[in-house]
């Protein structure tokens, strides 16, 4: 009887984070059109302290500046500053989440109109279940090199496995971006536990 209990428990919280988790996602979606390209935002990244370290590991990789974002959302604004690599296409972004007091980075590549490969450094990177072709690893903690070596790791793999290879961006960032949330959070409406 005790088992029995402690899985009602596990599947209320469960069932109680999940739900919050999933009207997060719905928030930033109705948000989404908000979204704040900063003006001159690849300038302001040169010199802005909150994305130091990002913009070091982005000069010193080949990362050329595109700009910064902000997001907002039910835990207030989020600011992405963003460096794209034009040979790759691969897009690094650091997340500064003030109100959360979080800090993460992400590698993501695209690998055809619907396929992405994004590797954080955030635990909540695999919080939300992803659309199919929607490729998200995980590793906590993990610098951006160590970062680098996963998702080059990655896209190795899915070239020779799945045929999926490194396309170019054929819209806007930002465009991109709005896509991209608004698929996933149409995923999320499908999915049964939300």
């Amino acid at each position: 009887m005790i088992w029995l209990t402690t899985i009602v428990i596990v599947l209320y919280i469960y069932g109680n984070w999940s739900h919050l988790l999933y009207q997060n996602l719905l928030t930033m979606e109705k948000s989404v059109d908000a979204v704040d390209v900063l003006e001159n935002g690849a300038e302001v990244l040169r010199d802005h302290p909150d994305f130091r370290e990002a913009r070091q590991w982005a000069e010193a990789n080949g990362f050329e500046p595109w700009g910064m974002i902000d997001l907002f959302g039910p835990t207030g604004r989020m600011t992405m500053a963003m460096w794209e690599d034009a040979e790759t296409t691969c897009t690094l972004t650091s997340y500064e989440v003030p109100r959360l007091k979080r800090h993460g980075f992400e590698l993501a590549t695209p690998l055809g109109d619907k396929e992405l490969l994004s590797t954080v450094d955030m635990d909540v990177g695999n919080a939300y279940p992803h659309p199919p072709g929607i490729f998200v690893q995980t590793f906590h903690g993990a610098d951006l090199n160590q970062l680098q070596e996963m998702h080059e790791a990655a896209k190795r793999y899915l070239a020779t496995n799945r045929d999926l290879h490194p396309v170019p961006r054929r819209e806007p960032m930002e465009v991109g971006l709005q896509t991209a949330i608004r698929r996933h959070a149409a995923y999320l409406r499908s999915v049964p536990f939300a």
